[in-house]
């Protein structure tokens, strides 16, 4: 865990040491839904299952026009709650709540479309995930524990000046990472997660 914290800083250390050129700086929250597969071996069970469909909540700050114009990166926090497994016919679910701070890049029309106004872009982040687990069996948490490990979004979206400093967007992305929870009984999972936000921000 040190040594994955460790890394996450020096991410961020390069990340903020070369940014003197950007020209804009934009913060954003964000709001929406995610769902997708979990793959899960439980108790020498495997299962592979969609998920119950979440809710993501976040924030990212963004520097625009790091070393060429059509470049951003930026810093996010995600937090993803309810995207679950869970089997009514045995009255178990096992609940995940997980945190994600990632390094974001991506490819992004900063000079904009349509009067300047509209910013499509694309492009994909590297960080980590601390994932929170329970396992509940008749709405009793019999087993729970937790675990970081690295994680990484794919993504694309759009912004829409609606005022001069205020925006709005869509953001989709394919986020993927694991976890190996310190239950009692071994837990081992891979989540592929499709995340669909609401964007709205602010530029400086």
């Amino acid at each position: 865990m040190d040594n994955k914290l460790k890394l996450l800083s020096v991410c961020l250390f390069v990340f903020l040491s070369f940014n003197v050129n950007a020209y804009d700086v934009r913060i954003e929250g964000q709001a929406g839904g995610a769902q997708g597969d979990v793959e899960s071996n439980f108790a020498g069970l495997s299962f592979d299952e969609s998920s119950e469909t979440g809710i993501s909540v976040g924030g990212a700050a963004w520097l625009d026009g790091w070393l060429m114009p059509v470049f951003s990166v930026g810093v996010q926090y995600n937090r993803i709650m309810g995207n679950d497994l869970e089997d009514d016919s045995v009255s178990a679910a096992i609940n995940f709540d997980t945190d994600l701070v990632m390094v974001n890049a991506v490819f992004r029309d900063n000079v904009g479309g349509f009067g300047g106004k509209f910013h499509p872009y694309a492009g994909g982040g590297i960080g980590f995930a601390r994932v929170d687990t329970e396992v509940d069996i008749l709405g009793i948490t019999v087993d729970e524990g937790d675990d970081i490990g690295f994680a990484g979004p794919f993504m694309a979206g759009f912004d829409y000046d609606i005022l001069e400093h205020i925006y709005f967007g869509v953001n989709v992305a394919y986020l993927f990472n694991d976890a190996e929870p310190d239950t009692t009984v071994p837990l081992d999972v891979d989540f592929e997660t499709w995340r669909f936000m609401a964007v709205l921000g602010m530029k400086f």
